[in-house]
This record gives C-alpha cells, structure tokens and sequence, in this order.
C-alpha cells in the first residue's frame, strides 16, 4: 500500500512539474490593464433635480465592471416630493473619450473623459401603495479632476428620464434635470 501512495505522489509532483513552464512569464504592463475590471465594487451616491414637483432625488448605488467598457449597475432613488422608492438593476457602458477620438489634440488629456449609457428596470414603492414597474434610462459625460485620500474627484453631467407605471396606466415619466435635461454632480470614485 505504500509503495501505491508513493508511487502515486511521484507521478503526481512529476505531473505538477511538466505543467510548469520552464521560464517565468513576464509581468504585465500596469498602464496596459484595467485595474478596476471585476475587482473591485463603485458605490457612488447623486442628488438629482427632477422636473416638474419632483423635486430632488436622491441616488445610491453600486457599479460593478465585469469588463472595461460594461458594468452591472445596482440603485436606489429616493424622492421625497413623491413619497416614493425606485430601486433598479441594470447596466452601463462607458467609453474613454480618447479611444473615440484617438488623434485629437485638446488641453486636457482625453482619458481623464468618459462617455456613458445607462440603463436600468425595477420598481418604484410609493407610501400605501403597492410596487408598480419603473425604469430608467440616462447618458452623460464624467471628468476625473483630481485625486483626493486615494480616491477620484468626479464631475458629471447627466440627463435622461425616470418613469414608472404599467402598460395599462400611463404611470409618470418623471424627465430629470433643469434646462436641457442635464443634471450636475460631483462623485468620488475609488
């Protein structure tokens, strides 16, 4: 019985070996990686002026990069002027403004700007009421101006529409931001 067990740890270290290769692999290069691709997660919080009696909305949530481009998004709204929660789930693509423009000359480096798409479905609860469908849809630019305590100084420019309802009721399509649909907000990003 020893014999087996001995000879069976030999054949597998000698197998352990072969699947070695002979020379060490080189380290990637750091610039050429993306740090944050299904790392890390990005809690970001905003405060976003609605039209109408909306009023302001309060967001909280998650990001979560599963690839440099595309992220899982998690979030909450909360609107107080509506006595209402939405929560989504949903995704987002972000492109660097220099890989859309990778031979413009400007003063500030290109890969500081990111344009993003965002979209998300999930449900809106209302003080004595039930959950009804909600969704949201937003798109914007995000600057990077700084770093501050080991986290990005964010700034972002967004506009886009919250709504919620069924197929049956027209529900309320809540357009968010002032003039233009365009919301403004600082974020710190680690």
């Amino acid at each position: 019985m020893r014999k087996f067990l001995l000879s069976l740890v030999v054949l597998t270290v000698s197998l352990m070996g072969w699947g070695q290769s002979p020379t060490p692999s080189p380290t990637p290069d750091p610039e050429a990686v993306e740090s944050n691709v299904g790392v890390h997660i990005e809690p970001f919080t905003d405060m976003v002026k609605l039209n109408g009696s909306a009023g302001t909305a309060t967001v909280a949530g998650l990001r979560i990069p599963v690839t440099p481009r595309y992220s899982a998004v998690v979030s909450q709204w909360m609107v107080p002027n509506l006595n209402s929660t939405f929560t989504f789930g949903g995704v987002e693509y972000r492109e660097r403004a220099d890989h859309i423009f990778p031979k413009a000359q400007v003063l500030i480096p290109l890969s500081a700007i990111q344009v993003y798409a965002q979209g998300g479905l999930g449900a809106r609860r209302a003080d004595g009421a039930g959950n009804e469908f909600a969704y949201v849809v937003q798109g914007g630019v995000s600057v990077a101006v700084g770093k501050v305590g080991g986290g990005t100084v964010v700034i972002d420019a967004k506009g886009g529409f919250l709504g919620s309802g069924s197929l049956k009721s027209p529900g309320t399509r809540l357009p968010f931001g002032s003039s233009g649909l365009a919301a403004i907000g600082v974020g710190l990003k680690f």
